[in-house]
Formats: structure tokens, sequence, C-alpha cells
């Protein structure tokens, strides 16, 4: 027998509608285990957290691509500046990694008033990478 422990292979959200779809369809275990690399744990927990998977994808089709279903700690905050962002888009101001913070701290302050939240560049980078934004100049 050998010791070697499979390594752990972590399939975006969409890979997983994938996979939950190849079982309801009627593809084999072991051949679903076999072509994705997944463990037989995993392929047979897949199909118990279809739910929450469309639920996290319903919300915003960037998270297809995301490997985990972990939200964020202050999701009404996250989610009003989203708002806040995609409307200045859609008037054509232009908006950047600063005013985004500042809006957030406003935000925070009306919203939950955290008063652990500051609105650092770590959470900017976050934020831009949970809602796929990007600044070009």
């Amino acid at each position: 027998m050998s010791d070697k422990k499979q390594k752990r292979v972590n399939l975006s959200n969409e890979k997983k509608l994938e996979v939950i779809k190849k079982l309801q369809s009627g593809v084999s275990h072991q051949a679903i285990m076999k072509e994705y690399g997944i463990s037989s744990s995993q392929c047979y927990q897949l199909p118990n957290n279809v739910t929450k998977i469309l639920e996290v994808i319903k919300d915003n089709s960037i998270f297809k691509t995301r490997k985990n279903m972990r939200a964020c700690k202050n999701a009404d905050l996250d989610s009003a500046v989203f708002m806040w962002f995609q409307q200045m888009r859609s008037r054509g101001e232009p908006v950047n990694g600063p005013a985004l913070q500042e809006k957030a701290l406003i935000f925070n302050e009306k919203l939950n008033n955290s008063t652990t939240f500051k609105a650092s560049s770590g959470w900017l980078n976050r934020f831009k990478k949970r809602y796929g934004i990007s600044f070009e100049s």
C-alpha cells in the first residue's frame, strides 16, 4: 500500500456545477473522480452543496470562477459600496481607489458602524478582486 496522500483539488464553482450535472446525468463517481482528479469524499459531497453553489453564483457571475464560497465580513457594506460603484460608472463618472475607500468608510458609519473596519489598501485590493474591478490608466 502507498502512504501517499492525494492532494486536494479545489474546483471553481463553475466546475463544481459541471460535476454535479454529470452526476445527475448518470456518469459514475469513479469516472468523475478520475476526470477531475478529486477525492471520493469531495465527489460525494458536491451534490449536497448544489443550492449553496447556485445561491453564490446567482448573486454575481464573477463568483463562477471562485473556488471558495467564503463571504466577506461586512456583506452589507460590500454590496452597498459595489452598488454605488456601479451607479458612478453608469453615469460615466470616474471612480478610483481612494474614492472607493472613502465611500466605504461613509457607508460603514451609516450601516453598522463597525469600529474594527478600516478601508485599508488590503480591503480595497480584496474588494476589487471579489467584484472583478480594475482601474485602467
